[in-house]
């Protein structure tokens, strides 16, 4: 939570260079990536806390409330992670000019272009969970 309000006052506060904003941009996605891959890891937690709050009768008051607690803050994080991230791409196109900013999206259109072309014969392909879990990450991430 202390990283998400780093990143919440840096959307906040207007960096004079573009650089400057990109790079927060761009760290802070490295951030939202972190947060992701952390998914299962929150849901293993839970699920171990609610199996041993099944197996014990009493006193679970404290697991109970963490257990909460951990629900309550991925939550908090997985709803503040968009608008922090809006705000940061706000910054950056307010100091982009228009004509750059579409040269950049057209780029980055044809950047995903080749690479979904490149991929699609490999897709076709493709056997086995972890492989297609491998791709769907990828083009979580894009």
């Amino acid at each position: 939570m202390d990283r998400l309000e780093f990143w919440n006052q840096q959307s906040v506060t207007v960096p004079q260079e573009l650089e400057m904003v990109r790079d927060h941009l761009n760290a802070f996605l490295e951030f939202s990536k972190e947060v992701d891959t952390k998914s299962s890891q929150k849901s293993a937690v839970l699920s171990t806390g609610n199996q041993l709050l099944r197996l014990k009768k009493v006193d679970t008051a404290a697991l109970r409330a963490g257990l909460s607690q951990i629900d309550s803050q991925w939550t908090e994080l997985l709803t503040e992670i968009p608008i922090v991230q809006e705000k940061l791409h706000q910054l950056q196109m307010d100091k982009l000019p228009s004509r750059h900013a579409i040269t950049e999206v057209m780029s980055w259109i044809s950047l995903m272009e080749n690479v979904i072309q490149q991929d699609e014969e490999n897709i076709r392909n493709v056997v086995g969970h972890k492989a297609i879990k491998d791709y769907l990450q990828k083009y979580k991430v894009i």
